[in-house]
């Protein structure tokens, strides 16, 4: 494996993990209400105090955040596709000493 295509390696495994960022983000918002017995929802916060603070508005950012998947599925797709396959193409060009 080269270094070029370790490089491309990780830049493939980035541009996936932001790519699903925004479900990552719903889910945990669900994990999170569901644990503190809270409300969650798209129409506004709600108060949900836990230890003191209220993760009303978090819960509510992050449960929103899965808008953002209408661009980072697309782009982000398409950009770890790219990044995979030039990935495998310098695979085995030559190697690291």
């Amino acid at each position: 494996m080269t270094l070029k295509s370790k490089n491309r390696l990780v830049l493939a495994v980035v541009s996936l993990v932001i790519t699903l960022f925004p479900i990552i983000c719903i889910y945990l918002a669900s994990f999170l209400s569901t644990v503190s017995g809270c409300k969650t929802d798209e129409s506004g916060t709600y108060p949900c105090i836990v230890g003191g603070f209220d993760i009303g508005g978090l819960l509510y950012i992050l449960g929103t955040s899965g808008w953002l998947a209408i661009i980072t599925f697309p782009v982000g797709g398409i950009a770890t596709i790219v990044l995979l396959i030039m990935a495998l193409n310098s695979w085995n060009e030559t190697e690291i000493t």
